[in-house]
């Protein structure tokens, strides 16, 4: 049996689905949600979704009741998934499906996702500090040192107990794998795995051949950049206007801040006001996913200012699109990017005259067919019905 402990968000409902199909009713499996009705993505009265939440007593008894053989998937290793699992002694095999926020922001790690003036920000030290914002420094609410420096010793504690107990990872970037073993004792076996877009790149590129740039919000004759696509800390939207400021006289920079952290979104527009002057436009509004496509396909390409392999939808869609992305070398993005064998510009070598340069045609159906090859719908459920079909022996 898989026991699947799953997060309310908008892919589950995709890979429920492919999973029940990948099955075909030979392997028993149960999908059980970590959160309380209402859910916000899932369908409430979703025959296949279990109503046990953690801490429930249906929960409890569910999962006491696995042995040797059973396998438990956690899709997401939110704290209230690691807290519970921390205590949780099974014959059953433990394996992780990794996202990017579980382990850089709810792992307490020293890793330098933040770069010199967004770290300021989201540590406390700007002019008007965030008070709310809680991501990996959610300890400095404690007001002892020496409470501060006991959570830390239970936190981490807690962490690398959960750690030891894994013994696949799911995921679908090597690179992060390798590190994420190098930061905590986990000796787990990789399966590459990847979860299916509402629209998959292949429909993405369909869809991009019936649209025009006539209902954009953007001028399509001037130079846009996209900086970020969201407004969270992760795509290190200050220091990228301050590395832009000096760079793009005559460039709007594109910034979408429709969801994130409503304080930091503030600290973002007021620097980039500041730095970038009217160069600065601001998408505060929610877009559909076509609006969205037209927003991207007014643009000349992206800076991206992450350290960490976020925002590889926004990525391969930009590239799909023909469009210039520059990227860190150092980043593990761009490592990961370069294996694929996909070609994309670096930070280094950003400048106007090779922004509004169109990219080879070559380069860009080498891309394009790369990225389908990887990432179809019919790639992306063949993944789903890898993890499904797994060996039971996978430890």
């Amino acid at each position: 049996m898989i026991l699947h402990i799953l997060p309310d968000d908008k892919f589950i409902v995709n890979f429920c689905t492919m999973a029940i199909e990948a099955a075909n009713g030979g392997i028993e499996q149960l999908f059980l949600v970590r959160d309380k009705k209402p859910y916000k993505y899932l369908p409430d009265d979703a025959p296949y979704l279990v109503d046990a939440p953690i801490g429930s007593e249906a929960f409890e008894r569910i999962t006491s009741s696995l042995v040797s053989g059973d396998r438990i998937v956690l899709h997401y290793l939110h704290p209230s998934v690691r807290r519970w699992l921390a205590n949780f002694n099974t014959k059953a095999t433990i394996e992780w499906v990794f996202w990017s926020s579980d382990f850089y922001y709810c792992m307490y790690l020293n890793y330098p996702h933040y770069q010199p003036l967004t770290a300021t920000v989201v540590r406390g030290n700007a002019p008007q500090p965030l008070s709310r914002f809680k991501l990996l420094h959610w300890y400095r609410s404690y007001k002892a040192k020496r409470q501060q420096k006991q959570k830390q010793r239970e936190f981490i504690q807690e962490r690398d107990t959960v750690a030891k107990k894994i013994s696949v990872f799911h995921h679908y970037i090597k690179e992060e794998h390798e590190l994420v073993e190098q930061l905590i004792p986990m000796k787990a076996r990789f399966n590459y795995f990847c979860y299916s877009q509402d629209i998959p790149f292949d429909e993405i590129y369909r869809l991009s051949k019936t649209l025009t740039t006539a209902s954009s919000p953007l001028n399509p004759n001037e130079t846009n950049l996209l900086v970020g696509n969201s407004g969270y800390p992760h795509a290190n939207h200050i220091d990228c206007f301050e590395f832009l400021k000096d760079k793009t006289e005559s460039v709007k920079i594109i910034t979408p801040l429709s969801y994130g952290d409503k304080e930091y979104i503030n600290h973002v527009i007021a620097a980039g006001k500041k730095m970038l002057g009217d160069k600065l436009i601001t998408i505060m509004e929610f877009m559909t996913f076509e609006q969205y496509l037209v927003l991207l396909m007014s643009c000349n390409g992206m800076l991206i200012g992450l350290s960490t392999p976020k925002s590889i939808g926004n990525i391969f869609t930009l590239l799909i699109l023909g469009k210039r992305v520059f990227i860190s070398k150092d980043s593990m993005a761009y490592k990961f990017i370069e294996r694929m064998g996909i070609k994309i510009n670096t930070i280094e070598e950003f400048s106007t005259v090779l922004l509004m340069r169109p990219e080879n045609p070559e380069v860009v159906a080498e891309n394009t067919a790369r990225i389908i090859e990887m990432h179809s719908f019919a790639q992306n459920y063949s993944y789903v019905a890898n993890l499904i079909k797994m060996d039971k022996n996978v430890s």
